[in-house]
């Protein structure tokens, strides 16, 4: 490699560095922004999940013998691994259970999915900002295969940390079955109907905006890393260019030294 070559590539890695620097900013600047949003909100949906638990339900209780994967994956990539073991988890869990059906959240889920020879039921492309509209879309489609004889199950990113956060699932229908003396207005069948949409709408909802917050900060630390070894290389390619232009001086000097002795003689 010549030195012109090395200076070069030293300029193309320092482009490259100013770029994942400043998307590791960005990304550590949503990340801050999801998490407040995502931990103001979770009491919320705590105690959504609470009543669920505490509602008697007919309709929305029977096992089924079917299960229905929804899969939470990002609509963007540069975040290291975190759409490939989310995407590995509910492929684990898909197999592991017999007439099993997928629905999958996001373009990069659905790539890796399509690449294993696994079959989508159904595909939504997903958003970074996340809404009740569009997971109520989801929770009418999760609603529709419950009622065709398939339990339902969320398939997300839990968040620890900013430094940890692992792949999980939720069953999220049916309810549990529990003895209450609820009294319902005009009856218990139309109150579920309504509570269900909206109780699976949050809970989705929820299990999204968690995502989103490991989605970011798995893109945070893969930007990081990227600018560490961009630093790396640059400084590992600063020694070789210092020793070739070294050598370079070197033999400059030896040929006018040699051309100096050889006008004396």
């Amino acid at each position: 490699m010549s030195i012109r070559d090395i200076k070069r590539r030293m300029k193309s890695i320092k482009n490259i560095k100013q770029i994942t620097k400043a998307m590791g900013l960005v990304s550590a600047t949503k990340l801050q922004k999801m998490r407040t949003e995502f931990e103001s909100s979770r009491p919320f949906f705590l105690e959504l999940e609470k009543m669920a638990q505490s509602i008697p339900s007919k309709i929305y209780s029977d096992e089924k013998q079917k299960h229905c994967i929804i899969l939470i994956s990002s609509t963007r990539g540069l975040c290291a691994s975190y759409n490939i073991n989310v995407s590995k988890f509910a492929m684990d869990l898909f197999h592991k259970h017999n007439d099993s059906s997928l629905l999958v959240i996001g373009r990069c889920g659905c790539e890796i999915i399509n690449r294993n020879k696994i079959y989508i039921d159904k595909f939504f492309p997903g958003s970074e900002n996340n809404s009740f509209s569009f997971a109520k879309t989801v929770a009418d489609t999760a609603i529709s295969y419950y009622k065709n004889g398939y339990e339902i199950y969320l398939v997300y990113t839990q968040f620890y940390s900013a430094m940890k956060f692992v792949p999980a699932y939720k069953k999220i229908l049916p309810l549990a079955k529990i003895n209450s003396d609820f009294i319902f207005e005009p009856d218990a069948d139309y109150v579920m109907e309504h509570f269900v949409k909206n109780y699976v709408s949050s809970i989705i909802l929820s299990a999204m905006m968690e995502s989103s917050v490991c989605e970011q900060s798995s893109r945070m630390m893969s930007m990081n890393s990227a600018s560490d070894n961009a630093d790396q290389i640059i400084s590992e390619l600063t020694l070789k260019y210092n020793r070739l232009r070294q050598n370079q001086i070197t033999q400059e000097l030896t040929e006018i030294i040699s051309g100096a002795d050889a006008l004396k003689n």
